[in-house]
């Protein structure tokens, strides 16, 4: 043996270890397939999520143009008729500037409350109701408005307060006052007309008599 060379070899079955090392590789490359799909997926949300910001932003944008350049009074009142939105009509009308939490009916005189608390109890009831009322100013003036609302509703659907506008109708009034006094005058001039034909058909029918006693006096003479 002496001068003789050995080689000792070892086999090792690596079959599963290749499997093993297969089964990964394949799970690496659908993590990629995934890991792209949602890199996809989070840029198209992503971009849908910015265009509806967009329109939220758009829509925020219009809907405070809308409050700041609308005339008539915008308002929005929770479950317990505070205010917690309104537009710049309710403070230069009313001459208040500190508004938030106010109660809706605080606007009106004491001789009207009962009528706009009946008013804001039928909208929560039927969806939506108007009513004429005076609106006090700070200055202590009384303006007539027209208020109307509806239920405020959130995304489930719930009432969670009342919305809606009021309308100054002091040119209607004095309209209406106008022509009542126009109707009050010719129901007075009718009067007056019908006095004087009665006035007159009296007078003829008691003239006649004494226009024939006259002829027979004078054939008599």
């Amino acid at each position: 043996a002496r001068g003789r060379k050995w080689i000792f070899s070892v086999c090792r079955d690596i079959s599963e270890r290749v499997a093993t090392e297969k089964h990964l590789h394949d799970y690496a490359k659908e993590l990629e397939l995934h890991r792209f799909h949602l890199e996809n997926l989070v840029e198209e949300k992503t971009y849908a999520l910015q265009a509806s910001n967009e329109r939220l932003s758009r829509a925020l944008r219009e809907q405070d143009a809308i409050f700041s350049t609308n005339p008539d009074i915008i308002y929005v009142a929770d479950l317990q008729t505070c205010l917690v939105k309104w537009n710049k009509s309710l403070e230069t009308v009313t001459g208040y500037s500190e508004i938030m939490g106010r109660k809706f009916v605080s606007f009106f005189p004491p001789n009207e409350a009962d009528l706009v608390v009946g008013t804001i109890a039928k909208i929560m009831s039927e969806g939506k109701a108007e009513v004429e009322a005076h609106l006090l100013c700070k200055s202590g003036a009384l303006i007539p408005y027209q208020f109307n609302g509806v239920p405020l509703l959130n995304e489930k659907g719930e009432k969670i307060g009342v919305t809606g506008t009021g309308r100054d109708i002091t040119e209607r009034k004095q309209a209406e006052e106008r022509l009542k006094k126009i109707y009050e005058q010719l129901v007075h001039s009718e009067k007056l007309s019908a006095l004087g034909k009665l006035t007159g058909s009296i007078a003829h029918e008691f003239n006649n008599p004494i226009y024939g006693l006259r002829n027979i006096v004078e054939q008599t003479r």
